[in-house]
């Protein structure tokens, strides 16, 4: 390989990967995608497979490598400890929470919390419509316009 490897994005932190395999587990879940990046890879995949493969294949190997020089092979840390004992790598923006796969951990909590946010938004709606129709009514009534109201 003559470029250093990286992983392509999106990335989170171990921890949002390790909670997520640990709920799967806990609660018998086979499937769980960490991330919403990687549900909407899943799905175009599954939608449009050969479109999909000629993108992934497109893009894949320019995503998986830095434009530097890959370290020595003492110098990695897949057989032991690295020596800078730095326990993460540098990437500048590493996903800390996904919304996506809290959602689908608590799939419950999420229908109310969309429920809500839908009635609210038809009550909105509706509020505005009235207000309309009533701003509407006063502005075109002949008969109000005769009596000076």
């Amino acid at each position: 390989m003559d470029h250093a490897p990286k992983n392509p994005p999106p990335v989170y932190e171990p921890e949002v990967v390790a909670r997520s395999v640990l709920h799967a587990a806990q609660h018998d879940m086979r499937d769980l995608v960490v991330g919403g990046g990687g549900k909407l890879i899943l799905i175009s995949s599954n939608l449009f497979p050969v479109l999909a493969d000629r993108v992934i294949v497109r893009l894949m190997p320019w995503l998986q490598r830095l434009d530097e020089p890959p370290k020595p092979r003492e110098q990695n840390n897949l057989y032991g400890p690295g020596e800078d004992l730095s326990e993460r790598s540098d990437y500048a923006w590493a996903f800390k929470h996904s919304a996506y796969t809290r959602a689908m951990m608590h799939p419950k909590t999420t229908r109310s919390l969309l429920v809500a946010a839908g009635l609210v938004a038809v009550g909105a709606l509706a509020a505005r419509e009235r207000q309309r129709r009533r701003l509407l009514l006063r502005r075109r009534s002949p008969l109000r316009r005769l009596l000076g109201q």
